[in-house]
């Protein structure tokens, strides 16, 4: 339940690493954070205080990129899967809060959506540097250990996992929330206009240089071509696919998003899949689980839920590519 989204939404915008454009009044700035390139752009009228915005900024997207990696062995989250099931850990208040927002993004996806994927994608991983595939008995002994009604937060800053070899890998929502606090915290130093893109993840508020809504182009995902583009501003977006990383077995390719309910890649026909919500996290989480469950299901649940749009990216057997837009975009798409 992994995903790659940043070669599918891309600026239409000029984003230098590391440069301002003090002529226009707005300040750019990018650095490397979660292996990915993340750039902050704003508007600003005080150039000091935009300055200072900027580095708290990174400063925030820094801090939440340590405290939320599995990988760090400090992290809380590294803890909670130390622990498992054997003791509950105390965990931020920020901890806390993405992972109630991720079992709530799991009832509202009926599990298509699931943090505790983690058991599931090192088997596909290490099977997949033997150039084999998992052998059904190892993926239903994996699945045994998914499951996000198994991950108990009854008890205010304290979690622990119920399940013995439960693991917890928030690599499909933590760059949304990463997001949403660095928007966050440039709000609180009075900036009333920007943008900030994680490696595809992007939240843009005001109005960009051109004093318009912010324009953001959704790219083929199978070559550099541009399908369309979108306006937006106090919105997020996020796009997850199978058109970067995937697994390759006996020389077929699998998508690299699985199922957290059967265990096994996705394997309907959407390719890339953008959503459009409120917040980052809410974008972020729910590409993914559109991701898994396809265009159908997928664009029915978009259809019911206030305040999200989506654009879904399908590929027939012939290689033929074909894009469906839920209906509050009609107005805000355009095709190329």
């Amino acid at each position: 339940m992994t995903k790659c989204k940043s070669a599918l939404i891309f600026l239409i915008l000029s984003i230098l690493i590391t440069t301002s454009c003090a002529d226009k009044g707005s300040l750019t700035q990018s650095r490397l954070i979660m292996d990915t390139v993340v750039t902050i752009q704003i508007g600003h009228q005080n150039r000091a205080i935009a300055r200072k915005a900027l580095g708290r900024a990174f400063d925030k997207i820094e801090q939440l990129a340590s405290s939320l990696n599995r990988h760090n062995e400090k992290s809380e989250i590294s803890l909670i899967n130390q622990a498992g099931n054997k003791r509950p850990i105390a965990v931020s208040n920020e901890t806390e809060a993405i992972l109630r927002r991720a079992v709530s993004l799991s009832d509202l996806t009926q599990g298509a959506f699931d943090v505790t994927i983690q058991p599931l994608t090192s088997l596909w991983r290490e099977y997949e540097s033997k150039e084999l595939m998992p052998p059904e008995r190892e993926i239903r002994k994996a699945l045994r250990k998914v499951g996000y009604k198994n991950i108990d937060i009854r008890q205010a800053g304290r979690i622990r996992l119920r399940k013995r070899g439960m693991k917890l890998d928030l690599s499909a929502i933590a760059k949304g929330y990463i997001v949403d606090q660095a928007v966050a915290t440039l709000r609180d130093y009075g900036i009333e206009s920007g943008l900030v893109d994680a490696g595809g993840d992007i939240y843009c508020f005001g109005s960009s240089e051109e004093k318009d809504d912010w324009k953001i182009g959704v790219k083929h995902p199978r070559n550099e071509f541009l399908l369309g583009s979108i306006r937006l501003s106090e919105k997020a977006i996020a796009t997850s696919g199978d058109y970067e990383r995937n697994f390759k077995i006996n020389g077929k390719k699998y998508s690299h998003i699985l199922d957290p309910r059967t265990g096994y890649p996705a394997s309907h026909q959407a390719i890339s899949v953008t959503v459009i919500a409120d917040d980052c996290m809410t974008a972020d989480g729910l590409a993914t689980a559109i991701s898994v469950i396809g265009l159908r299901e997928g664009m029915d649940l978009v259809e019911r839920l206030s305040g999200i749009e989506a654009v879904i990216i399908t590929e027939s057997a012939n290689g033929s590519i074909a894009v469906a837009i839920s209906s509050g975009l009609e107005e805000k798409y355009e095709a190329i």
